[in-house]
């Protein structure tokens, strides 16, 4: 009967461990959904203005580890004031490893090499995951970005590029 009990305990601590995996949905990071805007991220996670690019703006955070990685810094990039990107860059094999090993276990195996870099790319619903380490230098960077919110903008470039285009 203990057995039983036990068994039943370890299932029920399985599936709400897979749920909560799966609750920290792709929709985002660290609990914020794509599109939060600026205001409710700013000072959780410490955010400071490094640079503007007209609707665009790159803060640096004060986010500074994924589990036992070490970052050597984490971008939070907003797009009209709503979240849309968030960058990691690590240094170092273990650190590069490990954040690798984490995005692996959390997103599967997709691979491709090229003669300078490691890249891996993940397409999730909504999301794009991309890791890209340099061979020549123990640097990797990782990038998390709402992909609706880049076709918007994408499209709102096309369309400065087609007014620009008129002044030639």
């Amino acid at each position: 009967m203990k057995n039983r009990i036990f068994i039943s305990l370890i299932i029920i601590l399985f599936i709400k461990s897979t749920i909560a995996a799966f609750a920290q949905t792709t929709d985002g990071f660290k609990g914020f959904r794509w599109g939060t805007d600026f205001s409710l991220m700013k000072n959780k996670l410490g955010l400071i203005l490094k640079e503007t690019s007209g609707n665009s703006k790159l803060y640096t955070s004060n986010v500074t580890s994924i589990g036992e990685v070490k970052l050597t810094y984490c971008i939070f990039t907003f797009y009209k004031n709503k979240f849309s990107v968030v960058l990691m860059v690590t240094e170092g094999f273990w650190n590069i490893r490990n954040l690798l090993d984490i995005l692996k276990e959390k997103y599967g195996d997709d691979y491709d090499e090229f003669e300078l870099l490691d890249t891996y790319l993940w397409h999730l619903d909504g999301t794009t995951v991309g890791y890209i380490r340099d061979k020549t230098k123990k640097v990797a960077t990782t990038y998390i970005r709402s992909d609706s919110l880049y076709q918007e903008i994408q499209n709102d470039k096309k369309k400065k590029a087609k007014e620009g285009a008129k002044d030639f």
